[in-house]
């Protein structure tokens, strides 16, 4: 938009010395549409800017595909939509908590492994979700199985951990004594 109170641009709106003033000066003159008496963006003082593909700096407004506010540019940002309320559900505290900082892991590899893990466990809850809902697809699918309460992990006594432990020291001695008897 071009503010038409904005010395150096003559505009019709502003009534014809304005424009007498702008053409003596030398300055760009903007003409308004049929309707500029009932458009806000005349009776506040704004123009529409149309971009002339001719000129470099006009440019930028055409990189867009579809114009604001048509059936094509909503059909195309309501897809934009969807994958913003993803990114919404991936940065949620109670769900993924996808944020900087959050991840303190040496190197940009491992910060983008941790993000995809983070995106795969999203995906997985979608596909239970969407499951659910629907009652679709195989349930006998691995991935639409419930999740183990434990995951495999056990919570050991004092005892278990010191068995499990003797035992691991045990064979980590005989490892290194058999290596020393071979390297004598």
């Amino acid at each position: 938009m071009i503010s038409t109170r904005r010395p150096g641009v003559g505009c019709w709106a502003r009534g014809t010395d304005n424009v007498t003033v702008a053409r003596e000066a030398g300055l760009p003159i903007t003409t308004p549409p049929e309707d500029w008496q009932t458009r806000p963006c005349c009776t506040n003082k704004t123009m529409d800017f149309t971009p002339d593909p001719r000129k470099p700096h006009h440019q930028r407004k055409l990189m867009q595909r579809e114009y604001v506010g048509t059936r094509r540019w909503r059909r195309a940002f309501n897809l934009r939509s969807s994958v913003e309320g993803a990114f919404g559900i991936l940065k949620n505290p109670s769900r993924q908590r996808m944020r900087r900082g959050q991840n303190r892991l040496p190197g940009l590899a491992m910060a983008n492994l941790m993000n995809a893990l983070k995106a795969s466990v999203f995906n997985e809850e979608q596909l239970r979700s969407w499951h659910e809902d629907t009652g679709l697809g195989p349930a006998d699918h691995p991935l639409l199985q419930p999740d183990p309460h434990d995951w495999g992990f056990a919570d050991l006594t004092k005892d278990q951990a010191k068995e499990i432990d003797a035992r691991h020291l045990l064979a980590a001695r005989t490892d290194a004594s058999t290596l020393a008897e071979q390297a004598a």
